[in-house]
């Protein structure tokens, strides 16, 4: 009975220490630098849809579209082709060149050790199904850009994700349908006949866009989950 007492104490103060780690926050917003305005503008109105990874300790941000003139003013949307990139946290953003497409938002990107993918997107008048990587080169204080087979079909608004060298897109808007198509990229095949997309069995559920997916790495057992987004349903849009 001595054991069994000592056993159910121990057990509630670990549920209890546990149960008061649980409700600390660990985590914590902090707002560093803000993204510069495009050249030419005087101010910086958010960005919207954008290339955005990691590559070389760099935070590269690139293209995306915003509202100028509100809406309400009648105002139209536009759209950047401009690429910044963020080398150190404590300093500030570079304009470190310009797309190879132009102006573009709403396409898909994944960052890689050999650079951030970016995948289709659309200017406003087309989409594209172009892809490519963007690498940060520190000493040049630029990005340079490495073209990739062009993905099946033009898209945008689609879900990405990289597993290991493996890259996923997913449902979207492909060749201007809602889509749920599901394609794969593996880059460490590249200069054999298998870099190539390949399509894979289409996501579950009805077709959507502007969703979220996130691979759990673990080689051949790994896992990828597709999140919200939004499609239609009978006609009606729906989340």
């Amino acid at each position: 009975m001595i054991k069994q007492k000592k056993f159910v104490a121990f057990l509630m103060v670990g549920v209890g220490l546990l149960s008061a780690h649980a409700g600390q926050n660990q985590f914590q917003w902090e707002e560093i630098a803000e993204i510069p305005p495009a050249p030419g503008m005087e101010r910086q109105h958010g960005l919207a849809g954008s290339f955005a990874g990691v590559h070389n300790g760099a935070t590269l941000v690139a293209g995306g579209a915003n509202f100028p003139i509100p809406i309400s003013a009648g105002g139209k949307k536009q759209y950047y082709g401009d690429v910044f990139a963020l080398a150190d946290l404590s300093g500030g953003w570079e304009n470190a060149g310009r797309l190879p497409n132009g102006p573009v938002a709403y396409g898909v990107a994944a960052s890689t050790s050999k650079g951030v993918v970016c995948i289709g997107g659309s200017n406003g008048e087309k989409d594209f199904s172009s892809a490519f990587l963007v690498r940060w080169d520190g000493a040049a204080g630029e990005v340079e850009f490495q073209k990739l087979p062009d993905f099946p079909a033009t898209v945008r608004s689609a879900a990405g994700t990289v597993d290991g060298e493996k890259i996923y897109v997913a449902g979207g808007m492909q060749d201007g349908k809602l889509s749920n198509a599901f394609h794969m990229l593996d880059l460490s095949m590249e200069g054999t006949d298998r870099f190539q997309w390949e399509e894979l069995p289409p996501c579950p559920g009805s077709p959507r866009q502007q969703a979220v997916m996130v691979a759990q790495e673990g080689g051949d057992k790994g896992s990828i989950y597709l999140v919200s987004g939004y499609g239609e349903v009978d006609g009606q849009v729906t989340a």
